[in-house]
């Protein structure tokens, strides 16, 4: 079991994970709409678009995740 410290400081973490993770994707697909523009295969840059994608979709449930047990916690020690 994690104490509450622990606890605010995962949530914290994992918030940064997920904004970071954002722009990382809003860069790349900024990246693979120039090489759609300048005629470039794009298939690698979608590709790893595809990937952090996924990964985002990791760091979101895992935030979320943090956030239940947090609201479970509290509410418990109502």
């Amino acid at each position: 079991m994690t104490s509450d410290e622990q606890l605010t400081e995962y949530i914290e973490r994992a918030r940064r994970h997920v904004e970071l993770g954002r722009l990382l994707i809003e860069r790349h697909q900024e990246m693979v709409e120039r090489h759609r523009v300048e005629g470039r295969d794009t298939k690698p840059a979608e590709d790893l678009l595809a990937a952090l994608e996924h990964s985002q979709q990791v760091f979101d449930r895992d935030l979320e995740r943090l956030e239940q047990m947090k609201r479970e916690r509290h509410s418990g020690a109502a």
